[in-house]
C-alpha cells in the first residue's frame, strides 16, 4: 500500500497499472527515471479526484442506465475492425466485459456529477454591468460598417435567379423562401447582419459603392459559394449598448464559473 483514499488503500500494483494506461494512451515509448515521481503522484492524483467524484455521485444519487453504457460501448467497438478484434483486444489488456461497462459506468456518472454543477450557476445583473463597464471601450466597441441581409448559392444561376426577383420587386424573404433548397445560408429580412467597412476587401468591395437598400451584384466568395448582398444601412463607429450584449456576457461569465466549479 502506497496510499489510503477514504479507507481505501491504494496498493503500488494498482499505481503501475495507471502508469502503464497513461503511457499507452499518451503513446510514450521512453520514460526516464526522473519521470517516474511525476508520473506515480499523476495517477495517484487522478485515483483521489475520480474517488471523490464517485463519493459526490453516491450522495447524488446519480444513475447511469445501461442503455448510456451499451452506447459507449459500442462508440469503442466500432473503432475495431471487427468484433472479434476488439474481444481480443480486450483480452489482451486483461479487461473483461463486465469490468468494461464498471469503469464506462463510474466515468459516465463523474461527468453527470460535473455537469449538475452548471445547473446551480448564476450569474447576476451586476455581475455582467460590472464587466460591461470595466470592458465595453475593449470588447464591445463596434467598427465603423454596414447592416445587411446576405444568401448563399452553391451555383451563378441559383444567385443570379434570385436577384432578378429581388430587383424586379420582389420581397426578400418570400423570394428566398420559395427558393430554400437553393439557397445554402441567409439571414432573414427582419434580421440583418453587421459587416465592418474595413473587411470590406477583394470581391466584397463591390458593397462600398453600393447605394442603400439595393442588392449587390453577384459575389464570388469561392467557386462553390456565390453570395448576394441587400445593403441595408450605415452603422457609424459606436460602443454597444449593454442590453445587445447582456445575453452574450452571461454565457460567457456562466461558462467561466462552470470551468471554475469543475476545477
Amino acid at each position: 500500500a502506497v496510499a489510503e483514499v477514504d479507507g481505501k488503500k491504494i496498493m503500488r500494483s494498482e499505481i503501475e497499472a495507471g502508469m502503464a494506461r497513461m503511457a499507452e494512451k499518451s503513446q510514450v515509448t521512453e520514460i526516464n527515471s526522473e519521470d517516474l515521481p511525476l508520473l506515480r503522484e499523476s495517477v495517484l492524483d487522478s485515483i483521489v479526484v475520480e474517488s471523490a467524484l464517485k463519493k459526490e455521485a453516491a450522495e447524488k444519487n446519480i444513475k447511469v442506465s445501461d442503455e448510456e453504457v451499451q452506447k459507449v460501448v459500442t462508440q469503442i467497438e466500432s473503432q475495431f475492425p471487427t468484433k472479434e478484434a476488439f474481444m481480443q483486444y480486450m483480452e489482451q489488456t486483461g479487461v473483461n466485459e463486465k469490468k468494461l461497462k464498471e469503469d464506462i459506468s463510474g466515468r459516465l456518472a463523474q461527468q453527470k456529477v460535473l455537469e449538475s454543477l452548471a445547473g446551480s450557476i448564476v450569474v447576476s445583473d451586476d455581475e455582467v454591468a460590472k464587466f460591461y463597464e470595466s470592458t465595453k471601450d475593449l470588447f464591445f466597441r463596434r467598427p465603423a460598417g454596414y447592416n445587411v441581409n446576405f444568401a448563399s448559392f452553391a451555383t451563378r444561376e441559383q444567385a443570379q435567379k434570385a436577384r432578378d426577383q429581388i430587383v424586379a420587386g420582389g420581397d426578400w424573404d418570400k423570394v428566398l423562401g420559395a427558393m430554400s433548397g437553393d439557397v445554402r445560408n441567409s439571414t432573414p429580412y427582419a434580421k440583418p447582419t453587421f459587416i465592418a467597412e474595413k473587411e470590406l476587401t477583394g470581391e466584397m468591395k463591390v458593397l462600398l459603392q453600393l447605394p442603400m437598400g439595393k442588392v449587390s451584384p453577384l459575389v464570388s466568395v469561392t467557386s462553390e459559394d456565390i453570395v448576394l448582398v441587400l445593403k441595408r444601412e450605415k452603422s457609424a463607429e459606436r460602443v454597444l449598448a449593454l442590453a445587445e450584449v447582456k445575453g452574450e456576457i452571461q454565457k460567457m461569465l456562466a461558462s467561466q464559473k462552470e470551468r471554475e466549479a469543475k476545477q
